[in-house]
């Protein structure tokens, strides 16, 4: 009598496993067929400002964000603000410096900055025993041509600053302070690890990916100001998305607060990535942007070099001083891939005097899945990253004018094809 009964509940339970089988059918059928999805987290730009009442300038420093995963790039800024109303030319005091350690701003830079990072929690006043570690790749570097300074001269309420040297005046050995250029006093730029060995200069060194922990960020002007922060590297995912089954080969996603990302797929299996940390600025402002070339194949990845932008664009005022497969333009008001070609472009980047030379480069060895590559050809060297950042604050033509109020749009482009679109307002 009981047999019926046994074979409904068995019934019954076969009915609910075929309909849960069915309801996860059609859920993983909809996430396959779903265009975009994107989670992310937010994460907070660590900062620190010091203000010296004697001279007026007020130095920042940023890392950027304060948590990330190991191997994603943290984003430097330091810069000097000229407080006053008026001309601001304070008395230099040095290069800053930790102890016997001088901070800079890299190989190539004359601006009155400088910082260092070291791995571990340091304060000021225990840092000046601790060693720095090298942020740029051992070697030899051909730089513009320097100048010897007389003083740094900022302009009112701005963070631009003119370089006056001595320069001969009439006949003997006179000579009478002469402005060589003008420029933003600001430095900001991204960094995935650091470089060992290569003492000499045909030795090009081994890099390192900065390992997960604490890393203490210095920050100093030629004024005699100091300042710190403090950025952690974590094993947590801090930006993921999924996009199904979208054709779309540029795509918009999450960012830190006041940021945006952008993505574009290129030829040989590259993607370039985009980063800008801000979407809206005041007058006099600055907004920095990040890019890297990232190989997603999961082997070693040629590429040819290809020269073939769609659009014209650059990292800095000289082209020839960087070997990075991509850069940045910027137009006035709001352009997309339909129209970018009859877009007005404006010039970001100050007009200087630029080396002669131009190394050749016939393509980029890259790693699995990763942005480090061996720029080709090559002689023994060490993957790096394929990396950059352009801080975008003013116009230059004759004169280095800020950029004025409204809508700007910033087109990233590499030479196999990839365009990507960010937007910003200056209010």
């Amino acid at each position: 009598m009981k047999r019926p009964a046994v074979a409904l509940e068995i019934l019954a339970f076969v009915l609910m496993a075929i309909i849960a089988v069915s309801s996860v059918a059609a859920l993983a059928l909809v996430a396959s067929n779903a265009s975009s999805t994107t989670s992310s987290q937010q994460t907070s730009v660590v900062s620190s400002t010091s203000t010296s009442a004697e001279n007026g300038l007020r130095l920042s420093l940023s890392a950027g964000p304060s948590e990330t995963t190991s191997g994603g790039a943290i984003v430097v800024g330091v810069s000097d603000f000229n407080t006053l109303d008026s001309v601001n030319a304070p008395p230099i005091v040095g290069a800053p410096a930790i102890g016997s350690a001088t901070l800079s701003l890299g190989p190539c830079s004359q601006l009155p900055l400088g910082f260092a990072i070291y791995e571990g929690d340091y304060e000021m006043n225990n840092i000046s025993g601790a060693s720095s570690l090298n942020l740029y790749q051992p070697g030899f570097y051909s730089c513009p041509a320097e100048f010897a300074v007389a003083y740094f001269s900022f302009s009112p309420l701005s963070g631009n600053v003119t370089l006056y040297s001595p320069q001969p005046s009439g006949s003997g050995s006179s000579t009478v302070p002469t402005a060589m250029w003008t420029a933003p006093d600001a430095f900001n730029q991204s960094f995935t690890g650091y470089w060992t060995g290569g003492t000499g200069v045909l030795q090009s060194g081994t890099f390192h990916a900065f390992p997960l922990g604490v890393y203490t960020l210095v920050g100093g002007d030629d004024y005699g100001q100091l300042t710190l922060v403090h950025f952690v590297l974590t094993a947590q995912t801090t930006v993921t998305s999924t996009t199904g089954q979208s054709s779309s080969s540029v795509s918009t996603t999450a960012a830190p607060p006041g940021g945006q990302n952008a993505s574009s797929n290129s030829q040989y299996g590259l993607k370039l990535l985009v980063n800008m940390n801000a979407t809206e600025i005041g007058p006099g402002q600055s907004v920095q942007v990040s890019l890297s070339e990232f190989n997603t194949l999961p082997r070693v990845n040629n590429a040819t070099a290809s020269g073939d932008y769609e659009v014209d664009v650059a990292l800095g005022s000289c082209r020839n001083e960087y070997d990075q497969p991509f850069g940045i333009a910027v137009y006035a008001g709001h352009v997309d891939a339909q129209n970018v070609s009859q877009g007005q472009q404006v010039n970001i980047f100050p007009i200087t005097a630029c080396p002669m030379y131009i190394r050749l480069v016939t393509g980029y060895e890259f790693q699995p899945q990763s942005d480090l590559a061996v720029i080709l050809p090559s002689y023994g060297a060490t993957p790096s990253p394929l990396v950059g950042s352009v801080v975008i604050s003013a116009t230059y033509s004759s004169q280095t004018t800020p950029l004025s109020p409204g809508t700007y749009t910033v087109v990233a482009a590499d030479e196999w094809g990839a365009l990507a679109f960010l937007y910003f307002q200056v209010k």
